[in-house]
């Protein structure tokens, strides 16, 4: 079983490569923005879900 101590760790990592993404999206020469974009929204949607599955205040 993943410890929550863990689930944070992806979350954080799934925030720093959203993060890179943007760095490549802004060095790329426009031709895959689209891609990039798509990609970028997944993994922030990921990390999003993460972090409200780690917020004690929805816990029951």
């Amino acid at each position: 079983m993943t410890t929550p101590r863990k689930l944070e760790d992806i979350a954080s990592d799934l925030d720093d490569i959203s993060v890179t993404l943007e760095e490549i999206k802004d060095a790329s020469d426009g031709t895959s923005d689209e891609k990039i974009d798509k990609a970028q929204a997944d993994i922030e949607r990921a990390a999003d879900r993460l972090e409200e599955s780690l917020d004690p205040d929805d816990q029951e």
